[in-house]
């Protein structure tokens, strides 16, 4: 993978190890409380999200406690950290590119 800046070389290389263990440990009912709240205007019509930058899918995990019916796509620079997400949760897509990389339309 070739990347455009070194903090995108960073992201996908260096930290990727690092920033997957913390983001392991999290209270995913508290945090699927908060996005509720954060969605609430939108009155549970979330059909679909794309998370860019999802990591091991934190947030992913929270918004389908609060939409389960919404179908997430998302986009990861780090490998490691794209086949952890996508091994624990299924997507509408999936990239593992740098966002300014990814080729999406929009559904």
């Amino acid at each position: 993978m070739s990347f455009n800046s070194e903090q995108e070389k960073f992201w996908a290389t260096t930290y990727a190890n690092d920033y997957i263990k913390k983001n392991c440990e999290f209270d995913h009912n508290l945090g699927s409380e908060a996005w509720g709240n954060m969605l609430q205007k939108t009155k549970g019509d979330v059909r679909n999200y794309l998370e860019c930058g999802c990591n091991i899918g934190r947030n992913i995990t929270q918004i389908k406690l609060a939409f389960p019916e919404a179908k997430p796509s998302v986009i990861e620079i780090s490998e490691p950290a794209f086949n952890f997400v996508t091994a624990h949760h299924e997507f509408t897509n999936a990239y593992n590119v740098a966002i300014l990389n990814s080729n999406f339309e929009k559904e």
